[in-house]
């Protein structure tokens, strides 16, 4: 866009993005609603002259087809190019011999399209081509993976995939910032592979989510940018997985699926409140009794009815006040799974009394295993949600069905009141997501699986302490 040359030409310095992660260029192929990064290249947007009127949208490649094409038939580990939007599609490189347009790759040689969208207007004359007219310089920076390797974050089914997670070793120690690669099975040690790169990371998924969106932006570049054979990767069996936040600023759950919400008025033998529809209310949880991936959880000695929720949580990544709907999903570092444990006959006599839950659910809240960015997974398409309860299925629902969207709650929340990076928002479980909803109780031992398609499995063991019966 006209406005990102102009920022440039203001900063005068270099900015780093990885192909197909500036707002104006994409792979050719992939949708540029949703940039990728399949050759793991590199580039630098070193200059950028601003757009004079009359430029037409234009198209520079490096690839073998076509007369508007060049190749690079040698690919050093940094060489310089200049790509100039000029209606002709003038392709060269500063300091080095022209390209020969049109010719063909060399074997070994990768091929690359760099697309512009929508710079400046369409000419006067559609015929005036080649005449004067306004023209974007590009000075692009090449850092080529190894010959033979390729990105550790595609999927399958298309796309890239980074998932944050944190972790230790299974020895313990120190929490380290982690991210997943779906597809092999292992987990990138972000520290490790900056540090081979002469780079650092914050030392935490938590201080990830607290810094400026400008390092997560570049953390994310660097990880993106490890190959298969870099260092820093382990193994998912030698690791183990911790809650993404420990101690979030704060835990709230929303009461978003009206299915759920239908069900609880059916058991009262009343409607479903009016206010629901209005407002997304919630409850405040305690933030510092947050349990990770594997871990076991307590039966409160106070309860006979312990109960699981399966639910999805957003991460709050940026910090803000009276943040309007359309602005919330910026707001928004990633999604995780969450299980919100209930003690079912505790929470009812609490809430008898037109106040809480408190004691009924403050005793644990799981959180895990990892956290995805919302450029990769969004609540508000259709994802399945499982249950299962020492292997037998017990709860089958969909991400789908909310009333209220992650935007509307963190909105509300935002209301004449700060909103703070590492507050977790939940959105409450589905209809049948829980025990109550299928009057089905868990029993000391049980092992409990939350599943939700896209953000992976957390589980968890209750077992009953030592403590006397009330």
């Amino acid at each position: 866009h006209a406005d990102d040359a102009a920022d440039l030409q203001a900063a005068r310095r270099p900015r780093h993005y990885l192909l197909g992660h500036h707002p104006n260029l994409a792979v050719d192929g992939w949708p540029h609603r949703r940039p990728r990064n399949p050759a793991g290249h590199r580039f630098e947007v070193a200059q950028q002259q601003p757009m004079r009127p009359g430029g037409p949208a234009g198209r520079a490649r490096i690839g073998s087809d076509g007369d508007e094409t060049a190749t690079r038939a040698e690919q050093p580990d940094r060489g310089r190019h200049v790509v100039r939007r000029d209606g002709d599609h003038h392709i060269g490189r500063r300091g080095c011999d022209e390209l020969d347009a049109g010719a063909g790759l060399q074997d070994g040689a990768q091929q690359l399209s760099l697309a512009e969208h929508g710079h400046g207007v369409a000419p006067a004359d559609p015929g005036e081509r080649g005449q004067d007219r306004g023209q974007l310089e590009v000075v692009v920076v090449w850092h080529a993976l190894p010959s033979g390797l390729g990105s550790p974050w595609i999927l399958a089914k298309g796309g890239t995939s980074v998932r944050w997670c944190s972790f230790t070793s299974l020895a313990g120690g120190t929490a380290r910032l982690g991210a997943v690669a779906p597809a092999t099975g292992r987990v990138l040690d972000a520290g490790v592979w900056a540090r081979s790169r002469g780079a650092e990371t914050p030392p935490d998924l938590v201080d990830l989510v607290e810094s400026s969106p400008a390092t997560q932006e570049r953390v994310t570049e660097l990880v993106r940018s490890a190959p298969e054979d870099g260092a820093g990767w382990i193994r998912v069996e030698e690791i183990r997985y911790l809650a993404p936040l420990r101690a979030p600023n704060s835990l709230r759950d929303f009461l978003a699926f009206r299915s759920h919400v239908e069900l609880g008025a059916a058991r009262r033998g009343s409607a479903v409140p009016e206010p629901w529809d209005r407002i997304p209310v919630y409850y405040k949880g305690n933030r510092r009794s947050v349990v990770g991936p594997d871990e076991d959880v307590a039966w409160p000695s106070y309860t006979a009815k312990l109960d699981y929720e399966c639910e999805v949580a957003a991460v709050v990544g940026r910090g803000g006040r009276d943040v309007p709907v359309g602005d919330a999903p910026a707001h928004v570092f990633g999604y995780t799974i969450m299980n919100d444990w209930s003690a079912r006959d505790v929470q009812a006599d609490e809430m008898a009394c037109w106040l809480g839950p408190a004691k009924g659910k403050d005793f644990a809240t799981s959180l895990g295993p990892w956290v995805v960015t919302p450029d990769e997974w969004s609540p508000e398409d259709d994802h399945p949600m499982t249950v299962t309860v020492d292997g037998e299925p017990w709860s089958t629902g969909t991400t789908a069905g909310r009333r209220w969207s992650f935007a509307e709650m963190l909105a509300w929340v935002s209301r004449d009141e700060d909103l703070w990076p590492t507050d977790v928002l939940g959105s409450g479980t589905f209809g049948g997501g829980c025990g109550l909803d299928l009057d089905r109780w868990l029993q000391p031992g049980a092992v409990v699986t939350l599943t939700v398609d896209g953000l992976g499995e957390l589980t968890n063991r209750v077992v009953r302490g030592s403590a006397q019966e009330p």
